[in-house]
């Protein structure tokens, strides 16, 4: 593959993208824990979604290595905004309610998610393809940033520090 003018086998940008990904959890997690206090949990839930959601568009069309890299990374930045809210979420509901049932169910739903997910991904590539499949992703995270942006102006403010 050719990267910024120079030969890069595919194994070498597949470590990049791995510990970029890292770098970039690593980095961003706390502020994004930051923001859904600052923000919502809502708002930084659709932040992330439609992050993710506009890089897998990009991802779906790109074909020069450095888009690919960039739109990733991007992707992971996303990513990390989504999850820390989303967990954040999750604890404020147990709060509410019984915690170990809240927490066991999300942490079920994740795992099933991280079970199912590859492999509804590869068949769904192979069957329409990648570019399709991605838009597909797509268009569900802008489903759930509608749903996350609507139930956060349904809630009152937070009670995190601003």
């Amino acid at each position: 593959m050719n990267a910024l003018g120079a030969m890069v086998g595919v194994a070498t940008l597949s470590g990049w993208l791995l510990g970029a990904r890292w770098i970039v959890e690593l980095l961003l997690a706390p502020r994004g824990g930051r923001w859904a206090d600052r923000w919502g949990r809502g708002t930084t839930i659709a932040g992330g979604a439609l992050l993710q959601a506009s890089m897998l568009v990009v991802l779906a069309f790109a074909t020069r290595a450095e888009v690919i890299f960039a739109a990733a990374c991007a992707l992971f930045a996303g990513a990390v905004v989504f999850s820390v809210s989303l967990d954040a979420a999750a604890a404020d509901l147990a709060a509410q309610s019984v915690p170990a049932r809240v927490l066991s169910r999300y942490a079920t739903a994740q795992d099933v998610g991280a079970a199912l997910g590859p492999s509804i991904g590869y068949v769904l590539s192979d069957a329409v393809g990648l570019p399709v499949t991605y838009a597909a992703l797509a268009a569900v995270l802008i489903v759930i940033a509608r749903v996350f942006s609507w139930e956060s102006r349904l809630q009152p403010e937070s009670d995190g520090p601003n």
